[in-house]
């Protein structure tokens, strides 16, 4: 999924993100041999989504993924833990996008950025 990020279309790049957001929120935190290839793919496709300056779409659906993933990880301490090699990219991605011009990519990505600092530390 992540090398096809880069050429896809917006649309495409959107869906990408939302069957990321979909496999990390049902991703088994006892599955440790792929958790790294995971994570690590997961990073790179919401790094290369929080970039896109044309659609407002792709990052408000970056911003989603995070809101997602920082809910999770507040309430079930398997998740926080898996997202513990992560959780400083995820938590750069969410101050980027916190400062967004789309009031809801701004919203989600704040939220985000909030439960991250609260469950990791500051």
């Amino acid at each position: 999924l992540s090398e096809s990020m880069s050429a896809a279309v917006w649309r495409v790049r959107v869906s990408i993100i939302t069957a990321m957001r979909l496999v990390l929120t049902k991703v088994d935190p006892s599955v440790e041999a792929v958790l790294p290839t995971i994570l690590n793919n997961a990073t790179q496709i919401l790094d290369i989504g929080h970039r896109d300056s044309k659609y407002h779409q792709v990052r408000g659906e970056v911003a989603r993924v995070l809101f997602s993933i920082a809910r999770i990880a507040e309430t079930d301490d398997g998740v926080k833990n898996m997202m513990l090699s992560q959780q400083e990219n995820f938590r750069k991605i969410a101050r980027a996008l916190a400062t967004d011009t789309d009031p809801d990519t701004s919203q989600k990505s704040s939220q985000a950025r909030d439960i991250f600092g609260k469950i990791y530390g500051f």
